[in-house]
């Protein structure tokens, strides 16, 4: 199955010192953005602009 296609809206990943370019390979295979966990705690997701 590809990741694309499995109905997940939002990924969450690693925290404050998980690396962008880390972050940034999952949301090209899922297709999704994905969200720092630290940023979910404080209530303000931080959201990246991935186009």
């Amino acid at each position: 199955m590809d990741p694309k296609d499995s109905g997940i809206t939002r990924l969450i990943v690693g925290g404050e010192n998980f690396a962008e370019e880390s972050r940034e390979y999952p949301d090209e295979v899922w297709g999704i953005p994905s969200y720092k966990y630290s940023h979910l705690l404080t209530k303000q997701p931080e959201i990246r602009d991935t186009h």
